[in-house]
């Protein structure tokens, strides 16, 4: 819950923070941690209804009751659509929060391993990726994998390989029209991805109009999301080619593992 319309969100800065070999009675380095901060902003979103006094009295059905069940499906599909485009494009005008996108291994083909590649990086970041998200298309043609074709299917190996590097059992796979494009799905790790940002709870007001004798009905609420961990979401983009379009510096997990100890 926030109390504004506009909310600072702070962001850490990380630098100078390896580790140091040291020799006896050395003074140890210093590192240093600086925060900045981003402004999110909240909109509101509703709709209303008006009905006539002959429509109240004289109609069987109760509309008013019918309409505030419609009015909350079509609320919560509006917030999955606010959700899904701050995962795609995330929460500043510029895009410097948008979710980076990987190709896979040869353009316009997709194996399984372009998956697993997504999903080990993720890992080794310290993310752990619960969903899938994707359109219609991109679904059908990830559910049509043979290896999730033929999983339970398979004869147990003699030697068994476990991965240290943890791999999730299982990912909930979710599909929506926001996603733009029948080539890509999102990865997710939906513990660090959003945070969602609420300045003023659903409400619903009911005013009167009695020289029209009508009586009207308005459902609305402020609120947002706004982007937690920018690589707690990937996108995997079938029609890019992953050898021009890698993860980006900030993801070389290797580069950051090897670079650990100062000189």
């Amino acid at each position: 819950t926030v109390g504004q319309m506009q909310v600072a969100m702070p962001h850490f800065n990380l630098s100078a923070g390896k580790m140091s070999k040291l020799g006896e009675g050395e003074t140890i380095p210093v590192g240093n941690v600086s925060f900045g901060q981003k402004y999110v902003k909240l909109q509101k979103i509703g709709t209303g209804l008006k009905l006539t006094d002959e429509v109240v009295q004289f109609v069987a059905l109760n509309l008013l009751s019918l309409y505030l069940q419609d009015v909350g499906v079509h609320m919560n599909n509006a917030l999955d659509t606010l959700a899904v485009d701050t995962l795609i494009n995330g929460d500043q005008s510029d895009n410097s929060e948008a979710a980076p996108v990987v190709g896979v291994a040869t353009a316009n083909t997709l194996v399984y391993r372009d998956l697993m590649q997504v999903l080990i990086r993720m890992n080794r970041l310290g993310r752990s990726p619960q969903a899938m998200l994707s359109d219609e298309t991109m679904f059908m043609d990830i559910y049509n994998l043979d290896e999730f074709k033929a999983i339970g299917m398979r004869e147990p190996l003699d030697t068994k390989l476990n991965g240290v590097t943890p791999m999730p059992k299982s990912l909930n796979f979710l599909i929506h029209g926001a996603m733009p494009d029948t080539n890509q799905v999102m990865f997710i790790d939906t513990t660090s991805a959003l945070i969602k940002l609420n300045a003023q709870a659903l409400s619903v007001e009911t005013d009167r109009i009695a020289e029209r004798q009508m009586q009207g009905t308005y459902i609305t609420q402020t609120t947002g999301f706004a982007s937690m961990f920018r690589d707690a979401r990937v996108i995997l983009d079938k029609s890019l080619a992953f050898s021009g379009n890698g993860f980006p510096s900030w993801m070389d997990v290797s580069a950051f593992e090897n670079s650990l100890f100062r000189n």
